[in-house]
């Protein structure tokens, strides 16, 4: 019961920073990966259906990869930075 409970909290944890990190991204770069605001709730709890995740995944382009690339390299960085 109070396993349940921990993992529970936890999921919840994940998925509010999940939700986080995707809501800083711009709306200029959410469409580089694919996605749009109304994306994030589920994107984030893991519950996009595969139909949708087969669509996103039709709409990425080589340039969209680099793009990510850089959007993650950058996320990273920014990451190493604050923990400074």
């Amino acid at each position: 019961m109070l396993l349940s409970l921990i993992r529970m909290i936890q999921a919840f944890r994940d998925y509010q920073r999940n939700v986080s990190e995707l809501s800083q991204l711009s709306d200029r770069e959410l469409p580089i990966i694919g996605l749009d605001r109304s994306d994030i709730p589920r994107v984030a709890a893991g519950t996009i259906t595969a139909d949708r995740c087969q669509r996103l995944l039709r709409r990425i382009t080589p340039a969209s990869l680099r793009a990510l690339s850089y959007l993650l390299a950058l996320a990273q960085s920014k990451r190493y930075l604050c923990a400074l």
